[in-house]
């Protein structure tokens, strides 16, 4: 074959390449955070096809933002006996910027701090629960329920 289409082809290649790797999708209930030259640029929230400009924008995260549920479940250690703890809790993300930017896993670090609080007081009470609330809202979370079984 002769080296110019090949040349050619390898170019096609590349290009398409680079193209598709610009495209990003978005799901309805989703938010996209966008970072361009490594700093944050904007939030999308439209759903569909999205392109970003080679090299100088990219997708920090795709966050749901739609109410979720999860069961947190630890142990709790006392003198001799342990107890497992199951504590549910509805949440929401309302602000995706902070939830991207406060953590590298804020939801983990979330958990961890519920875990850590549990421990701490040893019940959920409203004082408690404020506490919880407040911090979950320093990374863009917002509590909606939070039950203990």
């Amino acid at each position: 074959m002769d080296p110019i289409i090949i040349a050619i082809l390898v170019m096609l290649f590349l290009m398409s390449s680079v193209i598709l790797l610009s495209l990003h999708v978005l799901k309805e209930g989703h938010v996209m955070v966008i970072e361009r030259f490594g700093v944050f640029y904007k939030i999308i929230k439209q759903p569909g096809i999205h392109f970003f400009i080679p090299m100088f924008e990219r997708a920090i995260e795709i966050v749901n933002v739609q109410v979720q549920t999860r069961q947190l479940v630890f142990t709790a250690l006392e003198t001799q006996m342990s107890e497992e703890i199951k504590i549910d809790y509805t949440f929401q993300i309302t602000d995706a910027r902070n939830f991207v930017y406060a953590s590298i896993d804020s939801l983990k670090t979330f958990e961890n701090v519920f875990k850590a609080t549990w421990i701490k007081e040893r019940n959920l009470d409203s004082e408690t629960l404020d506490q919880i609330s407040e911090i979950a809202e320093s990374m863009g979370i917002h509590l909606i329920e939070v039950s203990v079984q």
